[in-house]
């Protein structure tokens, strides 16, 4: 988060608002970039925290899909057994339990919807945007927040707003303008602070 700090201070970014979710990577990162800007005399006002920001509990969704999954398809139980070890283990079960969830048609009592999640994003970007008519804005969240304001900009179905947003590089920075009372993508999964710095670890996904 050091490398996207400097990068908003040394590039003349300037903010008349920030925002962040609850968690913790969130307030840290954000907490990190007001620091640095202010090391380097930018005016940045400190983040403000929004609860609707943050993350949908990818845990719960998992394990609320995984056993009928399971059931459906028994030889799952050797990706779930290295879900954490293997990307390719991770990403057959990950995303085909996230696209159930999407769909709507797997909802389990006491875990989040995708439409509950989506009805709560969509609050907040508007509250954000009806606050600031005018200004540059910084927030900072996470991937499934991300992909639902892509989702709320390009009118993309949940399973392409979904897809889109597995492209998604940790630290990256998706960029949105307010025309009209309506929200337009103008910059998507910019990772170029962190190609410059000529170290392929430093790309990683969710």
């Amino acid at each position: 988060m050091t490398i996207l700090a400097d990068f908003l201070a040394t590039t003349g970014c300037r903010a008349d608002a920030v925002y962040t979710g609850p968690l913790r990577r969130q307030r840290a990162s954000a907490e990190e970039v007001v620091r640095r800007c202010r090391e380097l005399r930018r005016e940045i006002p400190s983040p403000v925290v929004l609860a609707e920001l943050s993350e949908y509990d990818y845990q719960a969704v998992l394990d609320s899909q995984v056993p009928d999954m399971i059931a459906a398809d028994p030889s799952l139980k050797q990706d779930l057994a290295k879900i954490y070890s293997s990307n390719t283990a991770f990403q057959r079960v990950f995303e085909q339990a996230m696209l159930r969830w999407v769909s709507g048609r797997h909802d389990k009592p006491g875990v989040e919807t995708w439409a509950a999640f989506s009805d709560r994003v969509r609050r907040v970007l508007a509250q954000v945007c009806a606050s600031h008519e005018k200004g540059d804005i910084l927030v900072f969240t996470s991937g499934g927040v991300i992909t639902t304001a892509l989702r709320v900009a390009l009118e993309l179905s949940g399973e392409q707003a979904l897809k889109l947003g597995w492209q998604l590089v940790n630290a990256s920075l998706t960029r949105f303008a307010v025309r009209a009372g309506q929200l337009t993508l103008t910059g998507f999964n910019i990772a170029a602070h962190l190609e410059m710095q000529s170290d392929k670890s430093l790309i990683t996904y969710r």
